[in-house]
């Protein structure tokens, strides 16, 4: 009977666990207009770099 106990518990914890797995979103897939905004946005950030250097410290270091 101990076996049969265990595996019964052993069971229900993957079934519930499946189920509870099932029944959660996944909410990481990103449409192409947000990856194409973001690649706008990151471009955007490397023109300002290389035009104007990167502030660390209080000092500013130029992009050649």
């Amino acid at each position: 009977m101990k076996t049969y106990f265990r595996g019964l518990l052993t069971g229900l914890i993957i079934g519930a666990s499946s189920i509870l797995f099932m029944g959660s979103k996944f909410g990481g897939f990103k449409s192409i207009n947000d990856v194409y905004d973001l690649m706008v946005t990151v471009q955007e950030d490397l023109e300002y770099i290389k035009r104007w250097g990167v502030e660390c410290n209080g000092g500013s270091v130029e992009c050649d």
